[in-house]
């Protein structure tokens, strides 16, 4: 009986961690949306001129890149486990290296840069990987404390 009892408060306790994080990111999205609709808003009423950061013509389907370095910035910030907050940071540099390569932003091409993309995944196997041994000899270490 108390097995069940310590299975059902830890049921309780991660369906009750999972609302927390999809209200979290909820309020993000919000600010996010927000956010976005105000720059452009201000950019239609002639507050805000856009066109030195996008072109003179608005070429919409380079876009969609940023919207995955957005996607990924709303799971990094609203990320609860390192392991998330490293996976929505590497897609916002997937998102930004797409949108670079895309407009050829400082001369990259994906023929000049895939490097870099190299060098991204490479840190962040390398971070997850000792994140990972750390958190196990920390798990490991508290075990021996407790016996």
């Amino acid at each position: 009986m108390m097995c069940s009892d310590i299975t059902q408060d830890k049921l309780q306790q991660a369906v009750s961690d999972a609302r927390k994080e999809r209200q979290r990111e909820s309020v993000l999205w919000g600010i996010v949306l927000i956010a976005v609709g105000c720059i452009f808003l201000l950019e239609q009423w002639g507050f805000v001129d856009l066109r030195p950061y996008i072109g003179e013509k608005i070429r919409w389907w380079y876009c969609w890149p940023l919207l995955i370095a957005l996607i990924g910035l709303v799971k990094a910030l609203s990320a609860t486990v390192f392991e998330q907050m490293i996976k929505g940071t590497m897609q916002v540099i997937i998102g930004l290296w797409l949108y670079v390569c895309l407009t050829e932003l400082w001369g990259w091409t994906f023929r000049t840069s895939w490097p870099v993309i190299l060098i991204a995944f490479g840190a962040a196997t390398l971070i997850r990987g000792a994140y990972n041994l750390t958190s196990k000899s920390n798990k490991n270490s508290d075990k021996e404390s407790q016996s």
